[in-house]
């Protein structure tokens, strides 16, 4: 099916039609024709690594204690040194504690569930006109398309099945206003792409030569709608054209020097039950491609960030017909989201587990990353800056989020500690932290992403909405 017929199927008008095509293309290396900046350091790579909901508080059984499952014990003052042992959620992540920097404490720029395609823009959703309520995708490009710009490189996108609540909460990585991009889903789809055109049977083939027939229908369709267009909407046509163009020559040219690993099995890779597996070989391909050049960026995402998947994982110790975003929801003494007949003693337990399996697949990634050689003969960790970010905070709200970092010092990162870098959910008198006090909001992650631009060696001084924007938090 050409991308004009599954738009036309899901009811898109012209305006959102031209913001899905951004989906077809959107592995595509166009970022090229762009100006790009020399400052980035050459073995310098970008991860960004999402999971739904927010972080929940921690092991002790009652959300209502604080964050004393985020932070070391004993903590006073903004930094602190991370324990030998860390909290139950983040074990998995123990083996990196060196590799590691945690950042508590910034807001979102986003209310609640429309804060997924802020995380790596920095800029409140846009809406497009004519949408429904439940739709919204960014104004700005994202983090990881702007590495890739000023690198000359490809980006990576991939995730579980995408799906849920609202379109918006599907699309992290963004081209630029409304040009949310379609993170590959398919775990085979993901290595043919980094590895499919250099492997020669006919299988793979025929494979490659019905892809070039979808892109001559596509690029047809889309010339054919140039004539129908307004000018101001053709420039963008143009640039999709560009994009497919692109992506005809790599189809033809190859993958270059990426030497294939064990490829992907056959499964039913859009299985709740399969997600684990699903992120175990998306990390493989990822760091194969940023190994071999293929790419210098990637993003990796556990689904759609509302948590429309229901997490039956008895590899992590958890089985349930509910929902992320109910467990989520009952977590912190909610209802609704389809939380019915969920006790909150329950949710707490999932919960836990939940946040326990999902550090367990970011962990997967450091030690794919850990144990990857690099050109420069160090572990490619080193020279890797990974983000696991939420789109939500504590509990399901918007404020007072977490973000983890890992990396080493090719990218400027000095692990091994926790900081407080904003107020964000903090009372100012008490300087309580639980879910029933009023919210301050001095400082918003706009920050981190300023200070992520800067450790990868990019020449910026404010990311996303300006704004938003006062210091960099410092990496190193």
């Amino acid at each position: 099916m050409s991308e004009r017929a599954h738009a036309a199927r899901r009811g898109l008008g012209r305006r959102r039609f031209l913001g899905a095509l951004a989906g077809a293309v959107a592995t595509v290396p166009f970022l090229r024709t762009f100006p790009v900046g020399a400052d980035a350091p050459p073995l310098a790579k970008l991860i960004c690594f999402g999971t739904p909901s927010g972080y929940l508080v921690g092991p002790q059984g009652d959300a209502s204690l604080g964050y004393e499952g985020w932070r070391p014990a004993g903590m006073t003052g903004r930094e602190a040194a991370l324990p030998a042992r860390l909290p139950e959620m983040f074990r998995a992540l123990e083996p990196y504690r060196d590799r590691l920097l945690f950042v508590e404490g910034l807001a979102g720029e986003a209310g609640p569930h429309k804060q997924s395609s802020n995380l790596l823009t920095g800029w409140r959703e846009y809406e497009p006109a004519g949408a429904g309520e439940r739709e919204f995708y960014s104004r700005d490009i994202s983090i990881d398309q702007l590495f890739g710009r000023q690198t000359a490189s490809r980006v990576l996108n991939l995730s579980f099945r995408i799906d849920g609540f609202a379109p918006g909460e599907g699309y992290w990585s963004s081209l630029g206003e409304n040009r949310p991009v379609m993170p590959i889903q398919s775990p085979v789809d993901a290595f043919d792409r980094v590895f499919g055109a250099s492997i020669d049977d006919p299988a793979r083939r025929e494979q490659r030569a019905r892809r070039q027939s979808v892109l001559d229908t596509m690029a047809g369709d889309m010339r054919g709608l140039s004539a129908r267009l307004p000018q101001r909407d053709r420039v963008r046509l143009e640039a999709h054209l560009e994009s497919i163009r692109l992506l005809e020559l790599e189809l033809d040219a190859g993958a270059g020097s990426c030497t294939a690993g064990d490829a992907p099995g056959a499964y039913d890779y859009l299985s709740d039950a399969r997600l684990p597996q699903v992120m175990r070989d998306h990390t493989d391909v990822l760091v194969q491609a940023l190994a071999c050049g293929f790419a210098r960026a990637g993003t990796l995402q556990a689904g759609n960030f509302g948590g429309s998947h229901r997490p039956s994982w008895t590899e992590y110790g958890i089985s349930t017909t509910y929902r992320d975003h109910a467990i989520a929801h009952k977590f912190g003494g909610g209802t609704g989201a389809g939380s019915d007949g969920l006790s909150r003693e329950e949710a707490i337990r999932l919960g836990v587990r939940m946040q326990v399996a999902y550090n367990s697949m970011f962990a997967y990634l450091l030690e794919r990353l850990s144990t990857t050689i690099d050109a420069d003969g160090r572990p490619m960790i080193e020279n890797t800056l990974v983000l696991h970010a939420k789109p939500m905070g504590m509990n399901h709200d918007k404020d007072w989020m977490l973000h983890v970092l890992a990396g080493g010092s090719g990218v400027g990162l000095r692990g091994g500690r926790y900081i407080i870098a904003g107020d964000a959910g903090v009372e100012p008198e008490s300087g309580r932290a639980d879910s029933d006090t009023p919210r301050v909001a001095n400082r918003r992650y706009n920050d981190l992403l300023t200070g992520m631009c800067q450790s990868l060696g990019m020449p910026v001084t404010a990311f996303g909405n300006p704004a938003s924007c006062q210091e960099p938090v410092a990496l190193g």
